[in-house]
């Protein structure tokens, strides 16, 4: 039976956590599966070891968000990295327990879960193991990545012949320039084909409301978008909420200027912040929800946006990136549109009326429908897994 040990830099369940277990819930019959992440007691670890996975938790640095610098939260909320030195010293560290992993466990193939980690490549070169590496962001366009130590070192490593890289979207291999002839466009697995949720027959918030949902509640990820669009809907439609749902810090200047808008207009009991939540209480959220509001930039795929369509949620896009490419496919696959694609603030308030004035409207119900299809042909867990599996075929072991 082949082993295979994944790499994964978030111990969080966001995205690229589901895609991982959602993965490896499907696999884990056919491989030997090991996973080494920074917190292997914390919630994605707990759910793999649930299941019947061996977790190896060390911290370690992501390295292109950039390298050994301050802004980047890699402990489980500890403390950010500050100084080269202690990020020096953790990649030594993580390095020197990986190592040992692999010459424990014998991999047959690592692969490395996100783009900007590079341990596993290292490690794989080392020991003249196959290296997958799984490329789920732009970086530079949507996390204002900087190389280390420039972006010619980068590309230098996903273009070795000795790698094979995923790209989550087409946009995001178009992006790194991949080559057709080693490298793949694989689209996450984002629901089980086997299972329908359970939804209450009572919406958890009461009335109607808009949905945001992010790992993080972020300015990259369209949060103050949202709240500038909404503000200025709300002064003429009294009936709906915003409703956030992701990791905030109260304390953050993100989330204080967030609340000066909120209180400048009047809406705190408008706008709520619901904090994490389970992927039951969410999906639960999107069915009750008005629409969700994806309006990140360079969103890489839309984990959120597929669950929102799976969970019949109109969703109210922009029309770029990850995003685009979902509501392409479904264009393309259906026919016809499958959400409110928006490129502005301008553009969100008119999908925001549209909304509130939907009832009965035979164009926006064909859209829910038409997502759902799409959703249930193209992103189920048992499509990617067919498709990752496929790749480890190549490989002998």
């Amino acid at each position: 039976m082949k082993r295979i040990l994944y790499i994964q830099s978030d111990s969080k369940l966001n995205g690229s956590g589901k895609a991982l277990l959602n993965l490896i819930s499907t696999i884990k019959e056919k491989y030997e599966i090991e996973v080494f992440l920074p917190n292997a007691n914390d919630e994605l670890g707990k759910k793999l070891q649930g299941i019947g996975i061996r977790c190896v938790g060390c911290p370690f640095p992501v390295r292109w968000y950039p390298k050994f610098k301050k802004t980047w939260k890699i402990y489980k909320n500890i403390r950010p990295v500050h100084d080269f030195t202690i990020g020096l010293f953790d990649e030594i560290t993580a390095m020197k327990t990986l190592n040992r992993e692999v010459n424990f466990f014998k991999p047959d193939i690592i692969h490395t879960n996100v783009g900007p980690v590079d341990i596993g490549y290292k490690i794989a070169n080392k020991h003249q193991i196959p290296h997958i590496w799984h490329l789920r962001e732009y970086q530079d366009l949507d996390f204002g990545a900087h190389y280390f130590p420039n972006e010619k070192t980068f590309y230098s490593l996903i273009h070795s012949k000795d790698t094979h890289n995923i790209a989550i979207t087409q946009g995001i291999y178009n992006h790194f320039h991949l080559d057709r002839n080693k490298d793949k466009v694989i689209y996450d697995g984002v629901i089980d084909a086997n299972i329908s949720p359970l939804y209450s027959t009572e919406s958890p918030i009461g009335g109607r409301f808009f949905l945001y949902v992010s790992g993080v509640v972020s300015e990259k990820k369209g949060a103050t978008d949202a709240l500038l669009s909404f503000c200025k809907f709300a002064k003429e439609n009294k009936d709906f909420k915003l409703v956030y749902v992701g990791q905030y810090y109260e304390r953050d200047v993100f989330y204080q200027k967030l609340q000066s808008i909120i209180k400048k207009n009047n809406l705190e009991s408008r706008v709520l912040f619901l904090g994490r939540r389970n992927t039951e209480e969410v999906y639960n959220l999107m069915h009750h929800a008005s629409a969700f509001l994806m309006l990140s930039k360079f969103e890489g795929f839309g984990f959120t946006t597929t669950e929102a369509m799976f969970n019949k949620c109109l969703v109210i896009g922009r029309n770029t990136a990850g995003t685009k490419e979902q509501f392409d496919n479904g264009l393309s696959f259906t026919g016809n549109e499958m959400g409110i694609r928006v490129d502005n603030t301008d553009d969100i308030i008119n999908a925001m009326r549209l909304v509130s004035n939907m009832n009965g409207n035979c164009r926006i119900a064909r859209m829910i429908d038409d997502a759902k299809k799409t959703v249930d042909n193209l992103y189920t867990f048992q499509k990617y897994a067919d498709n990752i599996c496929r790749l480890y075929g190549c490989y002998s072991g």
